[in-house]
């Protein structure tokens, strides 16, 4: 039985809105269909998602061109289902780690809890225990030891400054703020 399946009520909550705007839609499984429904109550029937497991799920590629294993990936608020990267730090609609890659309108997994790798690109050093952000490059990440609105997780190990490569993370799970 898929996770999906086992599950009689809500199991994913996402901000519809920008944060502090109080709108969630709660995406739920009923009859073997997915649904949303907004926070105003209105329903409608959404095309199937599926998790690949606990930490990893299916979303669309909608970021114009192909995603690598190790991307770092937002919500793209104008299509459901669907993750993008962003040329942004310290973005909030940070979401997870693409974990299995592939081309634009592809489905990639996303990798939304646990320790995977992650592509940095940053002049200064990144240190362990770090918090991990969105950075400018496009699917890179940034390291820093300040906390902020919008860390994806923590780092495991480090990189020397001006190296563009990876780090461990910790992920974790799309909070906003690790503090």
């Amino acid at each position: 039985m898929d996770f999906l399946s086992a599950l009689e009520i809500p199991i994913i909550r996402t901000p519809a809105t920008p944060p502090g705007k109080g709108r969630m839609s709660i995406y739920f499984k009923r009859d073997g269909l997915l649904y949303k429904m907004d926070s105003d109550g209105i329903e409608s029937q959404i095309e199937e998602i599926s998790i690949i497991d606990s930490s990893v799920v299916q979303l669309t590629n909608n970021s114009g061109g192909k995603l690598e294993p190790g991307n770092i990936v937002v919500v793209d608020s104008s299509q459901p289902l669907s993750v993008k990267t962003i040329g942004l730090a310290f973005d909030i609609g940070v979401i997870g780690v693409v974990k299995t890659g592939g081309n634009q309108g592809e489905l990639v997994g996303v990798q939304v809890s646990g320790i995977c790798d992650v592509l940095v690109s940053q002049p200064f050093p990144a240190d362990v225990a770090s918090f991990v952000y969105t950075g400018f490059d496009l699917g890179k990440a940034w390291v820093t030891p300040s906390s902020f609105a919008g860390a994806i997780g923590r780092a495991l190990t480090s990189l020397a400054p001006g190296v563009n490569g990876s780090v461990k993370v910790l992920l974790a799970g799309g909070l906003t703020e690790l503090n």
